[in-house]
């Protein structure tokens, strides 16, 4: 019986070995950057990290400065700042493939910083970059959807892992913090933490599961902004205008994005801009619905279109 016992130990010991091995060098599931908890209640990368998105076609950066890519600025003069979700943090494309690097190119004279985060709201934007406001940005361009805005208002279920505020009170609710002390002993073990992804849900509580979704709210699109809500998104954008130094933020909005929306974020005194998106052009990365490399050269071309025109740039430069 020993034996059996010692046989079966050392297959074990193998065939962990074997299935890490193997997960390492065809990287069988995308490295989670790590992140902390700061005192201002955002969740930030830590500094200066590197890994391999799902497949190991290419790798992702996290810079000195704690921010998505490996470039950052060369000084603070002429700052913009680049505020987003997944879709501008862009760790599924190469680094070449991003809205700063391709700012950076066609407007040298202005150092654009990538201060986005996947899973980052509206309100959850300007928390994240609040603290570079006493760097003097000359703009902030924050790229935006309907969800963004939505998901700001508490009580909508349906959005309870977001950066919410109660607009009776002006209280903000912060997301918790999904790290601990287990995640990161799974991330040391990639065919461990390829397993943990490939079934979340038997580590999600039902809980868990009822607080993200609302049976009221069940068939209905995530993104569908219904006209009592724009009363609510009304309140949230005067406090942002508040709460927030937004005299120098512009909007850019994702194609699909709400007319009546654009309108209601421009009557309150904000510049927007629409992305526009030809029917027959393809943006979408290959296993991912967020933008490829076509799609952020494209955006980024018309951000830069829209700022001239507008002189967005020009009037506030040192």
């Amino acid at each position: 019986m020993k034996k059996f016992f010692k046989k079966l130990l050392l297959f074990i010991i193998f065939l962990f070995l074997f299935t890490e091995v193997v997960s390492r060098i065809f990287h069988v599931s995308t490295d989670a950057p790590k992140t902390y908890k700061n005192t201002n209640g955002n969740v930030n990368y830590y500094a200066n990290q590197e890994g391999y998105w799902g497949g190991g076609k290419h790798k992702w950066y996290v810079n000195k400065l704690g921010y998505p890519g490996r470039n950052s600025p060369d000084n603070y003069n002429n700052l913009v700042l680049l505020m987003g979700d997944s879709y501008i943090q862009n760790f599924m494309n190469p680094d070449s493939c991003r809205q700063r690097e391709y700012l950076s190119k066609l407007e040298s004279k202005y150092n654009f910083m990538n201060v986005s985060k996947d899973g980052l709201n509206l309100l959850g934007e300007f928390e994240y970059a609040k603290p570079l406001d006493s760097l003097s940005p000359i703009l902030k361009i924050i790229y935006v959807s309907n969800n963004d805005f939505l998901s700001n208002i508490k009580n909508k279920s349906r959005f309870k892992g977001s950066y919410q505020v109660d607009l009776e009170t002006g209280k903000i609710k912060y997301p918790n913090y999904r790290g601990s002390k287990v995640k990161d002993f799974i991330y040391n073990f990639k065919f461990i933490y390829y397993l943990y992804r490939k079934n979340i849900d038997l580590f999600t509580s039902k809980k868990m599961i009822d607080d993200v979704t609302d049976t009221a709210e069940i068939g209905r699109k995530k993104d569908k902004i219904f006209d009592d809500e724009y009363k609510e998104i009304s309140k949230l954008l005067d406090f942002i205008k508040e709460t927030y130094e937004w005299e120098n933020v512009l909007f850019v909005f994702h194609p699909n994005s709400s007319m009546k929306l654009i309108e209601l974020t421009k009557e309150k005194g904000f510049k927007v801009m629409k992305i526009f998106k030809n029917e027959k052009e393809n943006w979408k990365t290959k296993n991912h619905g967020h933008w490829n490399c076509e799609a952020h050269e494209n955006i980024a071309n018309q951000v830069l279109a829209y700022i001239r025109d507008n002189k967005l740039l020009e009037n506030n430069s040192k």
